[in-house]
């Protein structure tokens, strides 16, 4: 892997003699130059950082809003197996995760832009 093949907005861990060194990607060539004079052999330790992806819960009042149907519709669609499930905080919480509830609404506007009746 070439150095500067990595990301140029994002700090890279080298490892120089067995040390690690911190650089941002701008400084890498000049890293190895100023070692005394002497080109320095740094190996990547890692290419870039994992991406994550990022979700969160929301609440019901929210969940209405997004959806633009009340909680007694979600609930019967849910029972119907036609809307995502929550997931349970505690005994007596839960939540949706957003993207299920986006992925919902998406795939109900590909139904209606394809002319597929939408029933409820």
């Amino acid at each position: 892997m070439s150095l500067r093949s990595v990301p140029q907005a994002l700090p890279v861990v080298l490892r120089d003699q067995g040390q690690s060194v911190h650089v941002k990607p701008s400084s890498i060539e000049d890293l190895g130059r100023k070692r005394k004079g002497k080109p320095v052999a740094l190996q990547p330790i890692h290419q870039f950082l994992p991406i994550v992806p990022r979700d969160r819960l929301i609440r019901l009042p929210e969940v209405e809003v997004v959806v633009g149907v009340r909680k007694s519709a979600i609930y019967a669609m849910m029972a119907e197996d036609k809307f995502p499930r929550p997931v349970r905080l505690s005994a007596r919480m839960v939540a949706w995760p957003e993207s299920a509830v986006l992925a919902w609404v998406q795939s109900r506007i590909a139904e209606a832009q394809q002319g597929v009746e939408v029933s409820q």
